[in-house]
């Protein structure tokens, strides 16, 4: 009966070892994608660039600039898509150009959220309606300072994540051998 009762023990410690390392890491990695819409939305530069070209989106050596930066955000920081959006939620420039990429209901009810907090969003994992494909959405308001505590918020930033890329493989490691260990990410 001791070693029976150890034996629960144990397995009990490691389960529980094992939930808390993966609550920390997809908390880290959830911290991560919100920083990166806060550092964005901070940044004077990036404000700057976004702002000239949503004013002005006929500009072709400004949609050149974004859709350079677009692109090096994307590949530096692991987004699977990114898109800068206007106040009606229309894409202006996207990687993979502005007729490839969708917005979906669960985005419109982000960038509401978003535009209204003045703050990045982190949306839940859903399956598009439009493509079929999984995603995780951060949106990131693009927010215009004026005389100094004035806020207008201009347009939108759309950083699309693949859950499989990171959190998919994440949730279903095992950190040791195990026959019958399985992980659900579940939603209160």
């Amino acid at each position: 009966l001791k070693e029976r009762a150890y034996i629960r023990s144990s397995s009990c410690y490691l389960l529980s070892t094992v939930a808390d390392l993966k609550v920390r890491r997809i908390i880290h990695w959830r911290t991560e994608r919100l920083l990166d819409g806060e550092m964005i939305s901070a940044n004077s530069l990036y404000n700057e660039l976004l702002a000239s070209f949503i004013k002005n989106p006929v500009d072709s050596t400004g949609r050149e600039r974004v859709l350079k930066w677009i692109e090096a955000w994307q590949a530096n920081e692991n987004y699977r898509e990114i898109a800068l959006l206007d106040m009606h939620g229309r894409v202006l420039v996207s990687a993979k150009g502005e007729s490839g990429f969708f917005i979906d209901a669960e985005d419109e009810a982000l960038i509401t959220q978003s535009l209204a907090t003045g703050k990045p969003t982190l949306g839940n994992v859903y399956r598009s309606a439009t493509s079929g494909h999984i995603h995780l959405d951060v949106i990131v308001p693009l927010i215009e300072c004026k005389d100094g505590n004035e806020r207008d918020p201009y347009g939108v930033l759309l950083l699309r994540t693949c859950p499989s890329d990171f959190l998919f493989p994440l949730i279903q490691e095992w950190p040791t051998p195990s026959g019958s260990a399985e992980t659900l990410l579940v939603q209160r």
